[in-house]
């Protein structure tokens, strides 16, 4: 195992140790529970950095830059980046087993998640020490949390597809139990009630779905994203089993259709598109963050960071060879849908968490269409830039929630800039962050997806322009929706009419906030050269080439100026909200607003829709269920009972033709009965059309086989 690999699983097991001896630790160590978490943790940061300071250096002079070590089974296969790796005797090539193998990698996208994780692990966890209260904050609760680190950093470094859906999953499930536990019994029955974890399962289906399909097309061999010699193999085992030589054949693949123009390998990007849809609660599965605000700050910014920004990126980003064009284009209408409805319902949003909820999955919207679009390091930079960013405004609100007592509603709130001015400060730089200003990590992260975007919708022409200008509409409005959230928070005059007890910043509080808004500004720094690192793990040739026209130059103008939106955000909440609510409330009250508001109050009414797709559903398959077991069932055992009975009858027939009729009185009768008669010519009717009716069947099926190619 080379020293990258053992320091990243030495990090990511001690969480796991943590979490087992929190499970068993007595009553009297309550005290002293939240440290433990806190120190393993640390611990594991250290290692952390110190593998990333590893990668940075050696991702030069390798290519590759992937180092693992798997486990076939139970015989250990080393694996490292070295050109002449030497393996064990008697092991023959991954792609000829065709079995699991589960183990570690150490790419770049692995790293730099896994050391992002941690940082925020140390914020959420400190944060945590001061906000919860300690009735709520035991053993259990932090036993789940390091449950939670353990295994969204095994996640990150998985080296299977199988392996890293697993982990996804506890993660999920330790997520859904951690919210459970730490919200109010009176929230919790809501929270319970809600379809954060049936979305959380549909993914995960989805992406077994995903899985099984490559693996019953190809072999398991094709789960595994790093080969022997630690190269992505996942592009490479696609391109052998289509028979293409080049990737731009596998972007290109068709062959027989399943239904709607899609094949196998579509339908299994298709999978997988579901699968991060329904983790990042993209379109048409958007509901289901909002129902969780009940849940604490801390727990808010675990899932909307961990779980709706960085996860679903993360899937795209290990399945990207499996998604084809057409799969592509879904993904880009999908994250263009999501984006433009996410941000409209949060500008009429008045609880401060939700506003954040319906901002955080229409800023994944971006993610996806990046993805689309083909500018993979764009994407996954945009990735982490959310993941940090709305953990830090999720802890920002949890602050401003401590401060007043547990006010949520914007329209109560305003004016706490002057009783909290760090957390008030520290929000403010992540909001310019997420808006574009200039020098920060929004600025240089956005113009070089939105040109490709521009190249994408250029060479798609008619309707593909939308995929270009709806987005730089909803860069305009993301502006306005988070200066309307930190306005009405922290700007303008108080109220709350209980602003006489607001309390004051909190060092356990604010010192997670600086770290978390630190690391949002120099998360994309070129000194970092995280955005280098994440270009050069891209899948090799899966960016497909894109014509420009002569209008590029026009684009690219365009472009230019799409950085300066965030100006237009806080010119338009000042004048609208400088003398109070009365301005908005009047916008509000016009005919035709005050539909289209009450619509975007709503969710647009996803819930409702869900609700009744999920209730349909489940009333159309308990009715198919009664139809088989009414009819067909019926039927079947129906034909069975007559089958046997007629083979009895024969059978009880031939004995008496052969054996003869018999002299014994005592056999022929029992007591006073008359003898029993075999067979009558009923019977024999009966025999005659069940054998008839078993031959009718037994030909269709082998004439249904026989076409089938069976």
């Amino acid at each position: 195992m080379t020293h990258l690999a053992k320091l990243l699983s030495l990090a990511a097991a001690l969480p796991l140790g943590t979490s087992l001896l929190l499970f068993a630790a007595p009553e009297r160590l309550r005290r002293g529970v939240p440290y433990v978490p806190l120190a393993a943790v640390f611990v594991g940061l250290a290692l952390a950095i110190l593998s990333l300071a590893y990668q940075l250096n050696h991702s030069v002079a390798s290519p590759v830059g992937i180092q693992s070590i798997s486990m076939h089974w139970l015989s250990p296969i080393i694996v490292s980046g070295e050109p002449h790796a030497a393996t064990p005797s008697g092991v023959e090539p991954l792609q000829q087993l065709g079995r699991l193998s589960f183990g570690i990698a150490t790419d770049s996208i692995a790293v730099i998640f896994f050391v992002l994780i941690l940082l925020l692990g140390v914020a959420i966890h400190i944060f945590s020490m001061g906000y919860l209260h300690p009735q709520r904050a035991g053993p259990l609760l932090y036993s789940l949390l390091s449950m939670l680190g353990f295994s969204l950093l095994a996640a990150v470094i998985s080296s299977n597809l199988l392996e890293m859906i697993i982990l996804w999953g506890i993660g999920a499930l330790c997520i859904y139990l951690i919210c459970e536990i730490a919200t109010p019994r009176d929230a919790a029955r809501r929270l319970g009630s809600s379809h954060f974890f049936l979305m959380l399962l549909l993914a995960g289906l989805s992406a077994v779905a995903g899985c099984a399909m490559l693996a019953l097309h190809g072999s398991f061999a094709m789960l595994d994203l790093f080969n022997q010699e630690g190269h992505k193999s996942l592009g490479i085992s696609l391109m052998q089993l289509v028979q293409t030589p080049t990737p731009s054949g596998l972007l290109h693949y068709h062959t027989h259709h399943l239904f709607w123009g899609f094949d196998w390998l579509n339908c299994s990007g298709l999978l997988f598109v579901v699968a991060a849809a329904g983790l990042s609660a993209q379109f048409p599965f958007q509901f289901w963050p909002a129902e969780s605000v009940d849940a604490p700050a801390p727990f808010n910014a675990i899932l909307q960071g961990a779980m709706v920004s960085g996860s679903g990126a993360f899937l795209l980003a290990r399945v990207y060879p499996v998604l084809t064009l057409d799969v592509r284009l879904v993904l880009a209408i999908i994250g263009c849908t999501s984006l433009v409805t996410g941000l409209l319902v949060a500008l009429v949003q008045s609880d401060l968490k939700k506003v954040l909820c319906w901002t955080s999955l229409a800023m994944s919207g971006f993610t996806f269409l990046f993805f689309g679009v083909g500018d993979y390091s764009a994407a996954l930079l945009y990735a982490l830039i959310n993941t940090v960013a709305f953990a830090g405004l999720f802890l920002c609100a949890g602050s401003a929630l401590n401060s007043t007592r547990g006010e949520r509603d914007l329209r109560r709130l305003g004016g706490l800039a002057r009783r909290i001015p760090i957390t008030a400060g520290l929000s403010l730089i992540i909001v310019m962050v997420l808006t574009g200003t200039i020098y920060l990590a929004g600025g240089l992260a956005v113009p070089p997806g939105v040109t490709a975007l521009y190249d994408y919708a250029s060479a798609m022409r008619h309707y593909g322009w939308l995929l270009f200008w709806l987005p730089v509409c909803a860069w305009i409005l993301l502006s306005v929706v988070l200066w309307r959230w930190w306005w009405l928070i922290f700007g303008g005059q108080t109220r709350n009419p209980g602003a006489g007890d607001i309390a004051g910043d909190s060092a356990k509080l604010t010192l997670p906030l600086l770290v978390v808004a630190t690391l949002a500004v120099f998360i994309s720094h070129p000194v970092v050269e995280i955005k280098t690192i994440l270009a050069r793990s891209a899948p090799e040739g899966m960016i497909a080439p894109i014509p420009q026209d002569a209008g590029h130059s026009i684009g690219l103008a365009v472009l230019a100026n799409v950085k300066w939106a965030f100006v237009l955000g806080p010119i338009a909440i000042i004048s609208v909200y400088a003398g109070g609510l009365a301005l908005a409330d009047k916008i509000r009250r016009f005919p035709g607003v005050n539909l289209l508001y009450m619509w975007l109050y709503r969710g647009m009414f996803f819930r409702e829709l869900a609700e009744t797709i999920i209730a349909g559903g489940a009333a159309l398959a308990a009715r198919m269920t009664s139809f088989v077991d009414r009819l067909l069932l019926s039927w079947v055992l129906m034909i069975m009972a007559l089958g046997f009975r007629g083979i009895g009858l024969m059978l009880a027939t031939l004995d008496a033709r052969v054996t003869g009729p018999m002299t014994d009185p005592a056999c022929l009768s029992v007591g006073n009965r008359a003898p029993r008669v075999l067979a009558t010519k009923k019977d024999w009717r009966r025999i005659v059309l069940v054998i008839m009716l078993t031959a009718l069947i037994l030909g269709a099926l082998m004439l249904y086989a026989h076409m089938a190619g069976w």
